[in-house]
């Protein structure tokens, strides 16, 4: 059980991408800066209207972009490991921290040939769309840990999508989910405004490989 001060956003964060983030509210700052001090990470949880999901991920500053004058950031972070919320309270500096359990995905032949249908999809869609560069995947550039999270960062979930797939415990079934999503989407990519959703980046940042 570990403890950790929570960033609730409207993004879902996962495991080994790279998100830039802009600190803004004064909470966030000390929470931002007490993890710069102690090297320690912090959470972020998927956050719409009023619910905040139990299912998140740790981040790990990687880099502080930008300082301003008024003590706003801007910093990278890279999601490293997914929690479960046991309990959490607002702190004595009005972010809330929170109790968390960390989980992994259960053991099981990852299923090679997803993994190969899954890019070969993507890349097909890539080669389609031809209004803004979308880059392909390269097989190489996939790690056999979590090749889902890396595909799904520009597949065209919507919010509550990548939260499902947050939570499954199974690399299999997260590609065979995103499998089935990127062969239904493709019908519809001749609608512009589908279009933009598509290669719209969420803010993810390519990974450094």
């Amino acid at each position: 059980m570990d403890r950790v001060g929570l960033f609730p956003l409207q993004i879902v964060l996962f495991p080994e991408s790279v998100f830039p983030l802009h600190i803004y509210e004064d909470r966030y700052k000390k929470l931002i800066n007490q993890c710069l001090v102690s090297k320690k990470v912090f959470g972020v949880n998927l956050s719409l209207s009023t619910k905040m999901y139990n299912v998140g991920c740790s981040a790990q500053i990687l880099d502080i972009v930008q300082k301003y004058d008024n003590g706003d950031l801007d910093i990278t972070v890279k999601g490293i490991r997914r929690y479960r919320l046991n309990d959490f309270e607002e702190s004595k500096n009005k972010y809330v921290e929170a109790d968390i359990e960390y989980f992994d995905d259960n053991e099981e032949k990852l299923d090679l040939d997803l993994i190969e249908r899954s890019i070969i999809e993507f890349n097909q869609i890539a080669e389609f769309v031809n209004s803004i560069k979308i880059e392909k995947i390269s097989r190489d550039e996939v790690s056999n840990i979590y090749p889902s999270f890396l595909i799904a960062q520009k597949a065209g979930l919507n919010l509550n999508q990548r939260q499902d797939l947050l939570e499954m415990t199974s690399e299999n079934t997260r590609l065979e989910y995103l499998l089935e999503h990127l062969i239904k989407i493709k019908p519809m990519l001749k609608e512009a405004e589908f279009v933009q959703m598509i290669i719209k980046n969420d803010g993810y940042l390519k990974p450094k490989i």
